[in-house]
């Protein structure tokens, strides 16, 4: 092991002259990609942009799906297919009946309604749409590479994982059983999901990148919806947003009132036919309401209350179905909660964020008192939200949705049905409101006496690999003196401050800040804290991580 030391010695004076010589010679590798190299995967996305930027009318009684499937064609110029065998295994009829009146919609909502009324899905190839079944399609596993160049350091891809794995139909993930898989390879995240995750996907990352971007100056506090069709979806909240209702309704049935609002007041409105026929022995078949000048999701909200059914947007329309429809359709959004997470403090520096984070880890065992309030106080929060709001739908508690924190945008991920999430803005809204600006001093005095306690930390050396000899009493006599010549020099001669050798590591006591410092050189040595020692690695990395451990402790 005095071989081990000596080496360390060697590489602190520096590299030989032939060695940086030799840097100079290298240089990047420069890459010649061939023309078609991802030629596939952007004609789906063409197609996908053609079909949802085409807009057209379609006015179809009981017409053949065939039928309907070549007018939509002919209109869009898109080449659409069916696929007979898949489905002929579920005993469906390609000439089944479909019924649509819609004025002037894209493709890709006239196909979503009729894959929705019907049961039916559709995927994208590189020539063509296919009409399929659901499971069918969500055979169709497609694999992409995601660039991770746009988010923080790669100590935080793990979190990206785990927001994709928990929000993004988290059954479909081989971690929970599935088959879907996501893997990081340096900057790209390969994954490997069913087309509707990847659509899903590709909006959520970028979301998350502008929820990172956010400035702190006016945060904006909007939550940031992960739509496919965002674009689309914007149409009608804007329709829903400008729109006022009055009217009078008397015995009036559910026809007449939605037909009512399409031709008074020009909403998207579609009825969910096959669904509210299913439902409709068991639902009022008329209403008398009064409304003057409510503002349209309020109005729409009582009157479908008062038949028994719900509303929901639809791409840019306004789709009418069953509550069960409603509340079992679930979406994800984004909660920017820097401002909550944080007690109104801009903290985005990493290496702070790392600090407060061991600060309240450790906080239960130091001898000052906690005085301070939680920082971030994610956990809090998250309870704060799910508890008063349908607590059995949560995950915690068996149900099928889902929270968790991103850190690095500072914000909640949440997938709820659509009615809990408005519950959420509101409640968050009314937590902003009432909340108490954080005492800064006090906040600083507490980080600070944290900083200076002094604390003792006893630290273990692990087994070497390789055959390599353990270190010895006499190694660690020299790790001592090596750490009281360069940490802190003036502070080991404070009393009660001091660094032993023991048969098998080091106790180490002095000013936590200290300490802290000290335990991230011995790492690199495989020296670590007793109370880590459960999750370190089971044996040194040997004389081979001499290099890598003189310069982190420089």
């Amino acid at each position: 092991m005095r071989i081990f030391l000596s080496l360390c010695l060697l590489l602190i004076t520096g590299v030989s002259v032939a060695e940086e010589n030799s840097l100079d010679q290298v240089k990047p590798i420069t890459v010649q990609l061939p023309d078609n190299s991802d030629s596939e995967l952007a004609a789906i996305d063409a197609l996908r942009d053609q079909l949802q930027t085409q807009k057209l009318a379609v006015h179809f009684d009981e017409l053949p799906l065939v039928d309907a499937v070549r007018f939509i064609e002919s209109k869009t110029e898109i080449p659409i297919r069916i696929d007979f065998k898949a489905l002929q295994d579920v005993n469906f009829s390609p000439d089944m009946p479909i019924t649509l009146d819609a004025e002037e919609l894209s493709g890709t909502t006239i196909l979503s309604l009729i894959a929705h009324e019907h049961a039916l899905a559709y995927y994208f190839q590189s020539d063509a749409v296919v009409i399929s079944t659901p499971q069918h399609s969500e055979e169709r596993y497609l694999t992409r590479c995601y660039d991770l160049s746009r988010f923080p350091s790669e100590l935080y891809y793990n979190d990206l994982y785990d927001v994709i794995t928990t929000t993004l139909e988290p059954e479909n993930w081989d971690v929970l059983g599935g088959t879907g898989t996501v893997q990081v390879f340096q900057n790209s995240m390969l994954v490997s999901a069913s087309p509707r995750v990847h659509a899903k996907l590709q909006t959520l990352l970028d979301q998350l990148t502008k929820a990172i971007d956010l400035p702190s100056e006016n945060y904006p506090v909007e939550p940031l919806h992960i739509w496919p069709t965002a674009k689309l979806m914007a149409i009608a909240e804007a329709k829903l947003d400008s729109t006022t209702i009055t009217a009078n309704f008397n015995n009036a049935t559910r026809e007449e009132v939605f037909g009512f609002l399409q031709n008074t007041n020009q909403l998207p409105i579609i009825l969910d036919h096959n669904e509210l026929s299913y439902r409709d022995p068991e639902l009022p078949k008329t209403i008398n309401l009064k409304l003057e000048k409510i503002p349209a999701r309020k109005a729409l909200d009582a009157i479908c209350q008062q038949f028994g059914i719900g509303w929901e947007i639809f791409n840019e329309t306004i789709l009418i179905t069953s509550e069960l429809n409603v509340t079992s359709n679930l979406e994800i959004r984004i909660y920017p909660v820097r401002d909550l997470l944080w007690r109104g403090l801009d903290i985005r520096d990493a290496r702070l964020r790392h600090e407060l984070e061991q600060f309240y880890k450790q906080s239960a065992m130091a001898s000052v008192a906690l005085t301070a309030p939680l920082l971030p106080d994610t956990d809090n929060l998250i309870a704060s939200l799910v508890f008063p709001n349908q607590a059995e739908s949560w995950e915690m508690q068996g149900g099928p949705c889902t929270v968790i924190e991103y850190l690095p945008g500072d914000c909640l991920v949440v997938m709820q049905s659509t009615k809990v999430h408005r519950q959420i803005e509101a409640q968050l809204n009314q937590i902003r409101k009432l909340q108490k600006p954080l005492d800064l001093d006090q906040w600083k005095q507490q980080i600070q006496a944290y900083r200076q306690e002094v604390v003792a930390v006893s630290f273990v050396a692990l087994p070497p690999v390789d055959g390599n000899p353990p270190l010895t009493k006499g190694d660690l006599l020299e790790i001592a003196s090596l750490i009281k010549a360069t940490q802190d020099k003036a502070s080991w001669g404070l009393p009660g401050h001091a660094i032993f050798a023991t048969s098998n590591g080091l106790i180490v006591r002095n000013q936590r800040s200290v300490v802290s410092r000290v335990e991230e050189y011995l790492k690199s040595l495989a020296i670590y804290s007793a109370a880590d020692v459960n999750v370190a690695p089971k044996t040194s990395p040997g004389v081979g991580a001499a290099d890598e451990a003189v310069s982190a402790f420089e």
